[in-house]
């Protein structure tokens, strides 16, 4: 069975939010925060 996830990213010069959800959720599944250095990309 395929399903559909989405992806948000917002991105800024010092961190990254990154949120994700399936195509039949109507709520976030996994939401985080990291630094943005190419270590923790």
């Amino acid at each position: 069975m395929k399903r559909k996830v989405y992806v948000g990213m917002d991105v800024h010069k010092e961190t990254i939010q990154i949120a994700y959800l399936t195509s039949n959720s109507k709520e976030i599944l996994k939401e985080q925060q990291i630094k943005h250095n190419e270590v923790q990309i």
